[in-house]
């Protein structure tokens, strides 16, 4: 593969994933705000970030914080620490690296 054909595939899986954080923001907001799913933004938010948040969830509710009588849903935080403390800084990374 050609170089900048590598890093335009990056930095564009780079700009899906701030995207993605924006979206699990928005989600969290909507949550709290307890808007109807009825509306078209906050079907599309939901639509957007469910593929994401369920495997996550999935996960939490075979550990010992998937309690039946626990009110917070922590795949959002979970997904935004592996997005921004993991996943971007080694593509950044390896963006760096590929320009040398």
């Amino acid at each position: 593969m050609d170089n900048s054909l590598a890093i335009l595939l990056i930095r564009t899986l780079i700009f899906f994933l701030n995207f993605m954080q924006y979206m699990i923001i928005a989600r969290v907001i909507v949550s709290l705000v307890r808007m109807s799913r009825e509306n078209f933004i906050v079907n599309f938010i939901f639509v957007i970030t469910e593929p994401i948040l369920k495997p996550i969830r999935e996960l939490i509710n075979k550990s010992a914080l998937g309690r039946s009588d626990n009110p917070i849903d922590f795949s959002p935080l979970i997904v935004f620490v592996l997005i921004n403390f993991i996943i971007l800084p080694l593509l950044r990374n390896w963006v760096g690296g590929m320009m040398v």
